[in-house]
């Protein structure tokens, strides 16, 4: 195992600390032109311990990304945001970023409180923990209800409407379409986008929709409750994907995907210190006919061709020390029927709040049994996060 590197997360700290924190900075501004420039930071250090092999450890920006927001008028406006990390989930050194794009899209705001969007962007709106920022997470990393490999679209190329969110909002509704991409693989059910292309990508139109509603007025996902203010939320979604045959996966030992449908049922609580996600995710789908012969292994694809994917999850956590420590629990299951057993992730973390989110640090201890549905394929990750918002 690699030794801890200290001196770059003292360097990190000493900077975080001794920094001002802001959210978007206007640099310029004339009547209603305006361009506002800001970021995130996320320095992180994983460790990585499977039953099998030996450990590993690394650091690196998890996420290092520069976001510009420009609005042209009230009515029209845009953002663009570039990654300059180089990590993942799995791996922070992954490899190389130049300067990947995140979000690409121009923004229409109508006058009933609505917006249209159109571009690279989260269009099809679906999966509360990846609604949910990355800058706001009571965990280092997300569950397996949150993984672009476990069904989730994430962000894709299309149109989008969302509604109106208001403090005195009830319901909240969205629709989108968009061309989206799938990562042929046994195990998973893995959206990649036209932006992060790859040769074996199967491409094809994505459509969906989600309803949420708020009995006390909306609030913005957050994995926080610096208000202590007590409300609820819950939503339903749904998306279908429909491979349209252009670039097929060309891997030989991966199965490609026809189609895909996602549900999504959750509820969230804020109240009194405390935060719970419940989130629980049903996917359905099958293999085009040609692929039925690369079905093997560990697989979520049962012998007919077909996917029936279940991902459940919660996430809580509270503010024992108000705005300052927070201690959260996770837990989540993913299920197929060709698992030998359930897929799970058990996490606990901490989070030391020094300017809310904008400067904060966290740890992460994350559990995972039958990787894969595979009985006894278990792995351990221990995550700290250095994060600074600017």
């Amino acid at each position: 195992m690699k030794k801890i590197m200290l001196a770059p997360v003292v360097v990190a700290v000493a900077f975080a600390v001794n920094s001002p924190a802001y959210s978007k900075v206007n640099v310029y501004e004339d009547g209603e032109r305006k361009v506002a420039i800001g970021g995130r930071a996320h320095l992180q250090y994983q460790q990585r311990d499977p039953d099998v092999g030996e450990s590993t450890d690394d650091i690196g920006f998890r996420r290092l990304r520069v976001e510009l927001d420009a609005d042209f008028s009230k009515k029209w406006g845009t953002q663009i945001e570039w990654e300059f990390g180089e990590g993942d989930e799995l791996d922070i050194n992954s490899g190389e970023s130049n300067g990947e794009l995140i979000d690409g899209y121009i923004e229409y705001r109508l006058d009933n409180g609505g917006k249209i969007r159109y571009g690279h962007t989260r269009v099809v709106q679906f999966g509360r923990s990846d609604l949910t920022s990355s800058n706001v997470h009571q965990q280092v990393e997300r569950t397996l209800a949150g993984s672009t490999n476990s069904g989730n679209p994430a962000r894709q190329t299309g149109v989008g409407y969302y509604s109106k969110r208001a403090k005195d909002t009830t319901f909240v509704w969205d629709l989108g379409v968009a061309f989206a991409e799938i990562d042929p693989a046994n195990n998973q059910i893995d959206f990649d986008s036209e932006v992060t292309s790859e040769d074996e990508n199967s491409e094809g139109i994505l459509f969906g929709g989600r309803l949420q509603y708020f009995p006390q007025g909306y609030f913005k996902p957050a994995h926080d409750n610096f208000s202590r203010q007590s409300q609820w939320g819950f939503a339903l979604a749904a998306f279908n994907w429909s491979n349209d045959g252009d670039q097929e996966g060309e891997d030989p030992n991966d199965p490609d995907l026809d189609n895909v449908t996602g549900m999504e049922i959750s509820g969230a609580y804020r109240g009194y210190g405390l935060s719970i996600d419940a989130q629980y995710n049903s996917f359905s789908g099958e293999a085009v006919d040609g692929d039925l012969g690369k079905i093997g292994g560990a697989t979520i694809f049962e012998a007919n061709g077909d996917v029936d994917l279940d991902v459940y999850a919660i996430d809580a956590g509270y503010q024992i020390i108000p705005e300052k420590l927070q201690l959260a629990l996770a837990y989540a299951v993913q299920d197929a029927e060709p698992y030998q057993d359930d897929f799970t992730q058990t996490s606990i973390g901490a989070t030391y709040y020094v300017a809310r989110h904008n400067v904060k640090f966290q740890a992460t201890y994350r559990i995972e049994e039958n990787v894969d549905g595979v009985t006894d394929n278990d792995r351990d990750f221990f995550f700290i996060q250095a994060q600074f918002l600017y």
